[in-house]
């Protein structure tokens, strides 16, 4: 238990995480339960119960004792640059709302960490898993459907599963719920639109209002995990790269639109990423693709 001024503080930030910043509900329990590591550990390292006066009053050393502490736990780089945005978020907040400022939180550099690229499918790839699942039963047309959303408009696969009839309320145009509840249109080529509509026509249940198109074989919202099988088991007949996920069909949107010149800032809005930082990863998957290119196919040089 924090005491009572501390906590109010830390309800109030974890409200405006949510509410103002429109963080994600996960995203901001991730914060107070890293932030709540860090006020444990406080606790044993200074010797007394963490206020807001102690808090504001840490040095840059007793932040790296914290950080030292989880990479002895065996946590990694990725974790501790985590636990460093949660602290600065909730030290950004008491100084917004003039509760303090601690200068030791902004003396913190981590070591950088390898950012892992995301994997992508080829074009031929993404071609033969839509060729294999088109069948004339009702399952394989709503497959073909939901991969050819995910791959044509760049939606994850949980935007994808929550799509309903009535965010198709405009003329090419699909209507997002994202990640914080945030709201964005993309646009849908027309074999985009033509396959979602083939596979609403056959579905053998009402599709209405309020509720998602994508359906299981008993009629209920198709799951992630049920999207996701259908995509591996394709995976798996093809003898396709078996760590391929539903996920790498988002990926492979923006960096197929990235090799075809289209720019960053388009691609982040479609994505509906926040931060430019986020969509410049698929800047090095476009520039490893074009080395590829050039080892392969140069008319002189190539291997």
């Amino acid at each position: 238990m924090y005491n009572p001024l501390l906590g109010t503080n830390i309800r109030a930030w974890a409200a405006v995480l949510e509410k103002e910043k429109g963080y994600a509900r996960n995203t901001m329990l991730s914060y107070l339960s890293d932030f709540d590591q860090f006020t444990q550990f406080m606790q044993g390292h200074l010797g007394e119960e963490p206020t807001i006066p102690l808090l504001l009053s840490l040095k840059k050393t007793d932040f790296r004792a914290f950080f030292a502490k989880k990479l002895d736990d065996g946590g990694g780089k990725r974790s501790n640059a985590r636990y460093l945005a949660a602290l600065r978020s909730f030290y950004g907040f008491l100084k917004d709302t003039g509760a303090g400022e601690c200068p030791g939180v902004d003396k913190i550099t981590l070591p950088k960490f390898n950012i892992h690229l995301p994997r992508t499918f080829s074009i031929d790839e993404i071609d033969a898993v839509l060729k294999r699942l088109a069948q004339n039963s009702w399952v394989g047309m709503r497959d073909v459907a939901l991969f050819t959303l995910m791959y044509g408009a760049g939606l994850r696969i949980s935007e994808a599963l929550s799509v309903k009839p009535e965010h198709f309320r405009e003329e090419n145009w699909l209507h997002i719920i994202g990640k914080g509840n945030v709201e964005r249109r993309v646009p849908l080529l027309p074999r985009v639109l033509e396959s979602v509509r083939a596979y609403m026509k056959v579905c053998p249940y009402a599709l209405t209002q309020g509720s998602p198109i994508f359906r299981g074989l008993r009629g209920g919202v198709l799951s992630r995990t049920q999207g996701a099988t259908a995509l591996k088991a394709v995976i798996l007949e093809l003898g396709l790269k078996d760590n391929l996920s539903p996920h790498a069909l988002r990926h492979s949107f923006a960096s197929h639109l990235l090799e075809n010149d289209a720019d960053l800032r388009s691609i982040q809005e479609l994505l509906g990423h926040k931060s430019l930082s986020t969509t410049q990863h698929y800047l090095d998957i476009a520039e490893k693709t074009i080395i590829e290119s050039y080892d392969k196919f140069h008319p002189r040089f190539r291997k």
